[in-house]
C-alpha cells in the first residue's frame, strides 16, 4: 500500500496559457485518515470551498508555501518556479535580460548588446562596442581632432602667406606684400593663432604702397622739369620723391630705397648752382654790353655759357630715367606683383568632409 498522494492542478489564463502544477505528498507513518485527511485533500477543499472556516485554510496554505519554497523538501518530479520580487526586479546589470538593438552603419547591420548601464549605442567601428560614455568620448575626440586639423591647415596657410609677404617686402613691392599679408591675417584669424605673423601689418603695407605711388608721381614730374631745364623745380621733385620713398620703406619695414632720389637731388643741386652762376655772368655781360664795354661783355658772356653748360650736364645726370641719369642699384624695386591666396584645404592632413555626426 503506497503512502504517496498525487494531485494535478491545471489553470487557464485569460490569454489561453495553461499552467500545470503537480503536487505529490508522502504521508507520514503516524498519519491516518482519522487525523482529519491529507494535506492534498485540504488544498483541494480550500480551492473549491464556497464557505466555512477560513482559519484552517490560511494555516494550511502557509504550511504548503513553506513546503514548496524549501528546495530540500520538494519531491523529485515537481517543477516549480518561485522567484521573489527582489530577484524578479533586481536593478543590477547582471540580472537584466539582454536587449539587442540593431544599428545601421557602413559595414551593415550589427546587433549591439544593450545593458542597464548604457542609454544609447553607436558603434565606433565594426565589431567594437562601448557604452554611451565611451562612444560619446570617441566622437568628441574625433571632432576635436578634425577641428585641430582644420586650425592647423589655416595656420599653415597663414605661414605661407606671411612668407610671401616677406619676399615682396624684400623686393620692394609693397602693394603685393600688403595683399599677401592680408591673406595671412585672415588665415591666422581662422586658426586662432597669430604666432606666424610678424613685421608690418596689412594696413602699414597699404600705406607704404600708397607712398610708393607718390614717389613715382614725383619722379615723373622731376623728369619733366629736368628735361625742360627747370632744375630748381626738378630738385624739389627729387626731394619729395625721396621723402615719399623713405616713408614707404619705414612703414613696410623694408630696406632703404631712397638712394636714387638722393642722387638725383644732388645732381639737380649742382645744376641749380651752375645755372645761377650762368645767370649771374650773363647779367654782367649784358651790363658791360650796355655800357659799350664789349670786351668784358664777351668775357662774361663766355663764362655764363660755361656755367650753363655745366648746369645742363648735371641736369642730364639728375634727370630721372634719362639717358645720362645716375643710377643707384639699391633703390631698384619690383612692382606689379600679385599674390594667389592659398586654400587652407590644401594644407589639411585630414579630410573631414565625409564625417557625419548626425543621429539619423
Amino acid at each position: 500500500m503506497t503512502n504517496e498522494e498525487n494531485v494535478t492542478i491545471t489553470q487557464t489564463a485569460p490569454d489561453g496559457t495553461e499552467t500545470v502544477i503537480e503536487i505529490t505528498q508522502t504521508k507520514p507513518e503516524a498519519q491516518s485518515d482519522a487525523d482529519g485527511g491529507s494535506l492534498v485533500e485540504e488544498v483541494i477543499d480550500a480551492l473549491f470551498d464556497d464557505g466555512g472556516d477560513d482559519t484552517d485554510l490560511a494555516d494550511d496554505l502557509a504550511e504548503q508555501d513553506e513546503i514548496l519554497t524549501e528546495a530540500s523538501d520538494v519531491p523529485a518530479g515537481i517543477e516549480t518556479e518561485t522567484e521573489t520580487a527582489d530577484t524578479l526586479f533586481s536593478d543590477t546589470a547582471a540580472d537584466q535580460p539582454e536587449l539587442i538593438i540593431p544599428v545601421d552603419y557602413d559595414a551593415g547591420t550589427e546587433q549591439v548588446p544593450f545593458t542597464a548601464s548604457s542609454d544609447v549605442y553607436s558603434p565606433v567601428d565594426a565589431g567594437v562596442y562601448g557604452t554611451a560614455d565611451t562612444v560619446g568620448s570617441a566622437a568628441a575626440a574625433e571632432e576635436a581632432a578634425a577641428e585641430a586639423s582644420e586650425a592647423q591647415a589655416h595656420a599653415d596657410a597663414a605661414g605661407e602667406a606671411q612668407r610671401s609677404a616677406d619676399e615682396f617686402v624684400e623686393a620692394g613691392d609693397y602693394a603685393a606684400a600688403a595683399e599677401a599679408r592680408g591673406s595671412a591675417e585672415d588665415e591666422a584669424f581662422a586658426a586662432a593663432d597669430n604666432s606666424v605673423l610678424h613685421g608690418s601689418d596689412s594696413t602699414d603695407l597699404d600705406n607704404a604702397a600708397y607712398q610708393q605711388e607718390n614717389a613715382d608721381f614725383y619722379e615723373a614730374r622731376q623728369a619733366e622739369h629736368a628735361a625742360a631745364g627747370d632744375y630748381e623745380a626738378a630738385k624739389e621733385d627729387a626731394i619729395n620723391a625721396g621723402y615719399a620713398q623713405g616713408d614707404a620703406d619705414f612703414q613696410a619695414g623694408g630696406a632703404d630705397h631712397t638712394g636714387q632720389a638722393a642722387a638725383e637731388e644732388n645732381q639737380m643741386d649742382w645744376a641749380v648752382w651752375e645755372q645761377n652762376n650762368a645767370e649771374s655772368f650773363q647779367q654782367s655781360a649784358d651790363q658791360y654790353a650796355a655800357e659799350g664795354d664789349l670786351e668784358n661783355a664777351e668775357m662774361y658772356a663766355a663764362d655764363a655759357a660755361e656755367h650753363q653748360e655745366m648746369a645742363d650736364y648735371h641736369g642730364d645726370l639728375g634727370e630721372h630715367g634719362g639717358d645720362m641719369a645716375v643710377y643707384d642699384p639699391s633703390s631698384e624695386v619690383a612692382s606689379g606683383g600679385s599674390f594667389d591666396a592659398p586654400d587652407a584645404a590644401d594644407y589639411s592632413a585630414v579630410d573631414t568632409s565625409a564625417t557625419d555626426y548626425s543621429t539619423e
